[in-house]
């Protein structure tokens, strides 16, 4: 801190008058539900503001200081601990424990918290509640003192879209792409490919070189990264039936920082042998999913040496049965869609078009999910409709699957796959409920599980009414 001690003097934070102290002595008099977190997050919000303003003009100087002021700073250590304790109770671990932590020992948790639990303590404790919620929370300190910096970065980074942007916006973007080309009849070839890699087996040194963070946090970054030894790749598989998010923890934060120099370095490249039809190549990437497109094959086999280049540097690879070429006649595949150009005919011209499908693995995925919540698998792996089930749970399960599924492709895709979604899925509603009855099952089913909502026939029980693949 003495090195930071003539910059941090010059920083204007406006920091709230000192409504929580930060003495032990004062912990039995505060109460956790009672703290002011309205203003805690802005106290944060406010010192991450300060870090995206020093990254945009490349003051690292300024950006260490602030970083090293906030991650000491009690506020940030309450807000990691309530969140950390929120992501627990989401995700159902150690739920009990969870709801054990009274408001004396969450608020002594936040004054202990440091980074240097975990440089001590190299082997973590999954058996103990209280230690994994400590280091869920230190994870958020540095990705809550980190994140700022690096949005910034991306947003600089000509040849790189933002680090949270929406995945609907990159298939937008193809999908304009695509279209441009297809409006002036240009002939072009696209590489399609998915990065795999896992924190264990990926160049620390190059990481860390492209970080270029304060020790402290260098520090506990590799101490968590050689804790990785059974990790997955550095992205998880997307699930469109889920709600997306672009970036939020850490381990994905360091994820997209690996991939930060991914489209500078062919780009770059590229640039000294090609000077006029560099502006033919357009790299699209989400996450570890990637696509290249440009109207000269002899660039598009230079990016595929630079990318084979970049991943041995950063310690990566290829998955080769998911990496293809592909001229726009043929079909490809790019985040649960199926792309492909075709010939329409009428009767004095030809029209090129771009037809936008979800793929067929997608399509079967979603309707498989909707499949396991109605039935049983036993354990001689034969299925069975679990009966006892009420039709509003069902529908209350089925619900969240089918509206984030419909919001990621009703905006690309024809409206007639959507309301061929709508039939299959009603019809296996329908063939599920009537296993329990003996007799008069269409009557039964018509007088107490069918309505009309705007004018349609909607499946619903109780309070739930079926969502439907076709928006209304």
């Amino acid at each position: 801190m003495k090195g930071y001690s003539i910059m941090i003097n010059s920083i204007s934070v406006i920091r709230p008058n000192d409504y929580i102290p930060l003495k032990l002595e004062y912990l039995d008099v505060l109460d956790w539900y009672s703290l002011p977190w309205i203003k805690i997050e802005k106290f944060v919000f406010n010192f991450q503001k300060q870090i995206y303003r020093f990254s945009i003009d490349n003051d690292t100087n300024n950006i260490h200081a602030l970083q090293v002021l906030l991650s000491q700073s009690y506020e940030i250590k309450l807000l990691a601990v309530k969140k950390a304790i929120e992501n627990k109770r989401k995700n159902k671990v150690i739920f009990n424990r969870l709801n054990s932590f009274n408001s004396k020992q969450k608020l002594e948790l936040a004054h202990n918290l440091g980074l240097q639990f975990s440089l001590d303590n190299t082997e973590f404790d999954n058996g103990s509640g209280f230690n994994l919620i400590k280091q869920e929370a230190t994870d958020i300190i540095i990705y809550l003192c980190l994140q700022p910096e690096w949005e910034a970065k991306f947003e600089l980074n000509n040849y790189s879209f933002s680090l949270i942007i929406p995945i609907k916006k990159v298939i937008a973007n193809i999908i304009i792409k695509l279209k441009n080309y297809e409006d002036n009849n240009t002939d072009i070839y696209l590489l399609s490919g998915l990065i795999e890699g896992s924190f264990f087996s990926l160049n620390k040194h190059y990481l860390f070189k492209i970080l270029s963070t304060i020790p402290v946090f260098e520090m506990y970054i590799q101490t968590i990264l050689k804790n990785q030894f059974d990790s997955p790749n550095l992205f998880d598989k997307i699930d469109f039936s889920s709600s997306q998010s672009s970036c939020n923890n850490l381990l994905e934060l360091l994820s997209h920082i690996i991939l930060f120099n991914f489209e500078l370095s062919i780009v770059s490249t590229l640039i000294k042998q090609v000077d006029n039809n560099i502006l033919s190549l357009k790299i699209i990437r989400f996450k570890n999913n990637f696509v290249v497109v440009s109207n000269s094959l002899k660039i598009l086999q230079n990016t595929i040496y630079q990318c084979l280049k970049f991943l041995d540097e950063a310690g990566l690879s290829y998955n080769w049965k998911k990496t293809k070429l592909f001229t726009n006649q043929q079909q490809f595949h790019f985040l649960g869609f199926s792309i492909k150009s075709d010939i329409l005919i009428t009767y004095n011209r030809i029209h090129r078009c771009l037809i936008v499908q979800p793929t067929k693995e997608e399509k079967k995925l979603i309707l498989a999910k909707i499949r396991y919540i109605l039935r049983n698998r036993h354990k001689n792996g034969k299925t069975r409709a679990r009966t006892n089930m009420p039709l509003s749970k069902a529908i209350s399960l089925i619900n969240p699957l089918v509206v984030n599924w419909r919001g990621y492709y009703m905006d690309f895709i024809p409206k007639s796959i959507l309301i061929k979604m709508d039939w299959l899925l009603n019809e296996k509603i329908y063939r599920w409920y009537i296993k329990r009855l003996k007799k008069n099952r269409v009557n039964h089913w018509n007088n107490n599980c069918i309505q009309f909502v705007n004018g349609r026939r909607r499946i619903c029980s109780d309070n739930y009414t079926l969502e439907l693949f076709t928006h209304i």
